[in-house]
Parts: structure tokens; C-alpha cells; sequence
């Protein structure tokens, strides 16, 4: 749905992103009371899930990214473990 967002706007695509956008904020405010938390979650959600949609568009052209296979299963374990630990680490 993000990828199809990208390559065409419609109001079915902006009714999808707006639906969304407004669980996304819900589920945040609901899950972090304390402001500060929940700022620190909107800024890191926001930068890694930009970064792992560019490597899900990137693997549909271009296979590889930074030595990593970007069709290959293992691969993205690593990558996602590695988004995993940038999350804890920002977030103590």
C-alpha cells in the first residue's frame, strides 16, 4: 500500500494514508502517557520505517544494499535485528 501511495495519489491513497496516520498517533498516545517517550517513538518510528520502505522499493530494481542481499531472507533478519538494536539503544 506505501509503495503504491508513492507511485500514484488518488483519494483511495490518501484515504489509506490518512487512516493510518490518525491509528498510528492512537496507538502511540495510548501505549506512551509520558510526552517525551512518545516524541522519541514518533521520531525513530518515523526514520526507520522510511528506511526499511526504501529497501523493500530498492529490492523490486536493484538486488543488493550496503553488501546486503535485499531478496535474501537472512539478510533482512539482519537488518532488522540491526533496526532493533538502534531502537533499544535510543530508547534507554
Amino acid at each position: 500500500m506505501m509503495a503504491w501511495e508513492l507511485l500514484e495519489r488518488n483519494s483511495l491513497t490518501a484515504i489509506t494514508e490518512t487512516g493510518r496516520e490518525e491509528l498510528g498517533l492512537r496507538v502511540m498516545i495510548a501505549v506512551f502517557a509520558d510526552d517525551a517517550a512518545k516524541d522519541r517513538l514518533q521520531e525513530m518510528t518515523a526514520l526507520f520505517s522510511a528506511a526499511v520502505i526504501y529497501l523493500v522499493l530498492r529490492r523490486r530494481k536493484i538486488r543488493r544494499f550496503n553488501g546486503l542481499d535485499l531478496t535474501d531472507e537472512v539478510d533482512w533478519a539482519r537488518i532488522m535485528a540491526g533496526v532493533a538494536t538502534m531502537a533499544a539503544t535510543l530508547s534507554s
